[in-house]
């Protein structure tokens, strides 16, 4: 949020976003983005008195994804203990910065390297065991559940 204040408060401002007049102090930016990127703005006061500018920017990031990209099918493997699993591999991408494994069965673990999520080992331990791969970052975080 940007707030604009007047050094001359006997003086009435008009402040103008994109087209937008009011008397109010202070102003605010605000609404719900629906697209990523950069974005710069200038808030120009209006009026008899000298006129103040004020710049800024709105950095929208992506909110992260996920998706399979090891074989179809090796998110659920069906294997003997103490056997190694084929390795699971997710892309990471959007605004995701990492990952993280719930419900993964003793001996087998995931890590995270440039944008690929990876899910290797050999279990220890036997049953059915249904795992969940969520993404980590700034924004709105992504899942894949294998049950």
């Amino acid at each position: 949020m940007y707030f604009f204040f007047s050094s001359r408060r006997r003086h009435t401002r008009y402040i103008s976003v994109t087209g937008v007049q009011t008397c109010a102090l202070p102003i605010s930016i605000s609404g719900t983005p629906t697209a990523t990127g950069t974005f710069n703005y200038t808030v120009t006061t209006t009026g008899t008195c000298t006129q103040v500018t004020a710049t800024g920017s709105i950095t929208v990031n992506p909110d992260a994804t996920i998706s399979l990209t090891s074989a179809a099918g090796t998110d659920a493997q069906s294997l003997c203990v103490n056997t190694a699993i084929t390795n699971i591999t997710y892309a990471v991408g959007g605004g995701g910065t990492g990952a993280g494994v719930t419900g993964l069965p003793a001996g087998v673990t995931g890590s995270y390297s440039g944008g690929v999520f990876t899910i290797s080992g050999t279990p220890t331990a036997t049953g059915t065991f249904n795992y969940t791969v969520t993404t980590t970052g700034t924004c709105t975080q992504d899942r894949k559940s294998v049950v």
